[in-house]
């Protein structure tokens, strides 16, 4: 997980305008993708902040970071 996704998932919307004013958030793709992963999360408020009128498929945001987390898991601890 990003440091810009971990402050989604802590719900502080406040810490997301930080880091973008900060530069964190480099690049449109980046900017829809974490819109969409805020829209998964139920922060509609922060999605539209970070992407207005972008459209996203349900889940597949969060999907990418769930399955970004698992990449090389062997299940071993």
């Amino acid at each position: 997980m990003t440091t810009l996704e971990a402050a989604l998932w802590s719900r502080r919307e406040e810490i997301i305008q930080l880091l973008d004013r900060e530069g964190l958030i480099v690049d449109a793709e980046q900017r829809r993708h974490l819109a969409c992963l805020a829209t998964d999360l139920k922060l509609p408020v922060v999605a539209e902040y970070l992407a207005p009128a972008h459209r996203c498929v349900k889940g597949d945001a969060l999907k990418r970071v769930i399955a970004r987390s698992t990449e090389g898991d062997t299940g071993e601890r």
